[in-house]
């Protein structure tokens, strides 16, 4: 999931894309109806950031914790919900 996978073949595209669907309905579900507030859209920039994170460990050869890795993603959706707690 972290890596090119769109030229593979069109089956990896495919097996791709319903996994991020079904990442991004979790993810918006999370973040629960909120009058104004497009949540797929949020979802998608959550994931991106998520994958962003998840990227840069990859490339560092995982020389962070994978736990301190979930705690720099668990602060994203804390942050997210905070905000929209307050709106």
């Amino acid at each position: 999931m972290l890596v090119e996978v769109f030229d593979i073949s069109p089956t990896t595209y495919q097996l791709w894309r319903k996994t991020m669907s079904t990442f991004e309905d979790m993810t918006a579900k999370s973040i629960g109806d909120r009058t104004g507030v497009n949540t797929a859209l949020v979802a998608h920039g959550l994931i991106g950031a998520m994958h962003y994170i998840a990227r840069e460990w990859l490339e560092s050869s995982y020389a962070q914790p994978r736990a301190e890795v979930a705690a720099s993603c668990n602060i994203l959706f804390a942050a997210v919900h905070t905000s929209l707690d307050t709106q």
